[in-house]
């Protein structure tokens, strides 16, 4: 499946992304994002992810998409929608593009691609972002899109060693003006 925006496509990820998408992947810029317990430690690993997605979108478990410029066809990053409640007609929705591609607006368009996808096609109600509190970029991202802050959890998530606050955001199918 592609979902086509203005500058990107989202498309499956293929075994042959997996050594781009670890090496961008591992940077400190991006890790600074995720949860350590959600990081590929090799390319055996993010092969391995890439080679569960087929199943994963089987099972309604997650669908995920590799971002990729429209024109030039480089890989940007990777968004995708996990933690589905189908019965509550909810998800989670991440992303992460690689830092040489930020302030161009690819995570707000392939987010946007991604939320529409999830209350049009998947029918959803609820999308779901988390981010640390100290990810600003991550945080003025989802207000943009016209997520609504719904709380902090003190302490919720270990980054470096320490105890990080998680900010939780949601987007109601109704509030979205995409």
């Amino acid at each position: 499946m592609i979902l086509t925006g203005k500058k990107i496509i989202l498309r499956y990820p293929r075994v042959s992304d997996a050594k781009w998408l670890f090496k961008k992947l591992i940077r400190p810029e991006i890790l600074l994002m995720l949860e350590p317990q959600t990081v590929p430690r090799s390319v055996r690993d993010e092969t391995k992810w890439i080679r569960e997605q087929p199943n994963r979108r089987k099972t309604k478990n997650a669908i995920s998409f590799v971002v990729v410029d429209k024109n030039s066809g480089e890989l940007l990053g990777t968004v995708g929608l996990h933690a589905f409640s189908m019965r509550s007609k909810r998800a989670e929705a991440g992303a992460w593009i690689a830092k040489e591609y930020w302030g161009k607006g690819y995570a707000k368009e392939a987010l946007t691609l991604l939320i529409n996808y999830g209350f049009k096609k998947l029918k959803l109600n609820r999308i779901e972002g988390v981010c640390f509190d100290f990810n600003k970029r991550s945080r003025r991202l989802q207000e943009s899109l016209g997520f609504k802050l719904e709380g902090v959890l003190r302490e919720h998530s270990v980054y470096k060693g320490k105890f990080a606050n998680d900010c939780f955001y949601s987007l109601l199918k109704k509030e979205w003006k995409g």
